[in-house]
């Protein structure tokens, strides 16, 4: 990855941008097993900005640690130009990460992002790499957004820290999103920012991204469309199931809490989710045992009870019926 100049590619299409002030900075910190799609969905739409607009809008940089090249979570391995040492000035700088029990955050790179945070640069976090964020001390009062299947590990990690469901968040000079082509949807707001709606939907038109979505846009689907539901009462009993998985609350008391008969509750999931409440709400608890089981060090039975089975023989009967194995073989592959 050569970026000494700024990357103009020729293309067909053109749009004039106007007078614009110095190219826009940005830095990527590449960390072992990094997710190869967040990053390229990251960079595409600045180097398509340079192409539309026949001039450096934005220039970047890869770092990674040692300036050696860093291996992402497909097997593919990427050159990096820079060694960390400091961030350029004025950069935004993005900790691009992905499978996160297979490394942990350096004394070096958190350094190095605090001081970048300390002299008033953007930071920002790609997939996991709102992990890193943490872990350096930049998110505390933030809002902030991380992959939902690292989610749960990072609750256990960081019980105090406020963490969304959204694509993306940006909160002042902290920036992070869900990894993906989420992370263009966040890129393509800074360019937004930066040149309007009608160059960003030219950007994003020149991705063949025609789905482009909002900060407020959740990342999974199943979730997506029950909040996205009008049934107000749907998406309360939602919010409070996934609020509530290591002490589930029963089926009668989250009607109550909302006013609505079950008859009703049991209707709505199955027209919207296509499952009963009960089977979501033991298939979201399942789902948190399993990253927690992934990425902490917890025993299975603090795993259980972190996820809300009152016994081990529940939950093992639980988890071997949702995933075809047991918890103790699922962590040892």
């Amino acid at each position: 990855m050569n970026t000494e100049g700024p990357i103009i590619p020729r293309g067909a299409a053109f749009f004039d941008v106007g007078a614009s002030s110095t190219a826009r900075e940005f830095a990527f910190l590449l960390l072992p097993q990094f997710t190869l799609l967040a990053f390229s969905a990251a960079l595409d739409p600045l180097r398509i900005a340079n192409q539309l607009a026949q001039r450096p809008l934005y220039r970047w940089a890869a770092y990674s640690e040692d300036g050696a090249a860093v291996t992402s979570s497909c097997g593919m391995t990427v050159s990096v130009d820079k060694t960390l040492e400091s961030f350029a000035p004025g950069a935004h700088a993005f900790v691009c990460a992905g499978t996160v029990h297979e490394f942990d955050t350096s004394s070096r790179t958190k350094s190095a992002l605090r001081r970048h945070a300390k002299h008033g640069g953007v930071v920002g976090g790609i997939c996991t790499g709102a992990i890193t964020l943490a872990r350096a001390g930049l998110l505390q009062g933030k809002r902030a957004t991380l992959h939902w299947e690292n989610q749960p590990a990072f609750r256990e990690e960081f019980p105090e820290q406020e963490i969304s469901t959204a694509i993306y968040e940006i909160d002042g000079k902290v920036l992070t999103c869900g990894g993906g082509v989420a992370s263009a949807d966040l890129m393509l707001t800074l360019v937004e920012e930066d040149f309007g709606p009608q160059f960003a939907l030219a950007v994003a038109d020149m991705c063949v991204y025609g789905g482009r979505r909002t900060q407020s846009s959740h990342q999974r689907s199943s979730l997506s469309v029950l909040l996205g539901s009008r049934n107000a009462k749907l998406v309360e009993i939602g919010r409070l199931m996934h609020d509530n998985i290591e002490d589930p609350l029963p089926l009668a008391e989250l009607c109550r809490e909302v006013g609505v008969s079950r008859r009703q509750v049991e209707r709505l999931f199955v027209k919207y989710l296509g499952t009963s409440p009960l089977k979501y709400y033991r298939g979201l608890r399942l789902d948190h045992a399993r990253a927690l089981l992934r990425e902490t060090d917890m025993s299975i039975t603090e795993v259980g009870l972190a996820s809300g089975f009152a016994s081990d023989s529940a939950f093992l009967k639980g988890f071997r019926a949702r995933f075809g194995i047991s918890p103790s073989k699922f962590r040892g592959t």
